[in-house]
């Protein structure tokens, strides 16, 4: 994710110039842009997931059908928080 360290989720930070070279190097099997942020997944997840891996990922719903195309065994749940939750949690994130 090009957004810098902070506390919450875990992620792996880049810079955008870091996320455009790995995009370029294949390192993502699926990757978008929200809220002015770059977010990504990794190009062996597929691999892993159909050896019997397992994994979690905080999609943008724009993202949606791409990630069905590229992760065929997804499940997908919509979550929602109270909008003064929502507020306060993206202030959190600058």
């Amino acid at each position: 994710i090009t957004r810098p360290p902070g506390p919450g989720e875990d992620f792996d930070s880049v810079t955008p110039p870091a996320f455009a070279a790995l995009r370029e190097a294949g390192a993502f099997c699926l990757w978008w842009e929200a809220h002015g942020l770059l977010y990504g997944l990794p190009a062996d997840l597929p691999g892993r997931l159909a050896a019997g891996g397992e994994a979690v990922a905080n999609l943008s719903r724009a993202a949606l059908v791409d990630a069905e195309r590229t992760v065929p065994a997804m499940v997908v749940l919509h979550l929602t928080a109270r909008p003064g939750t929502l507020a306060k949690r993206l202030g959190g994130r600058g």
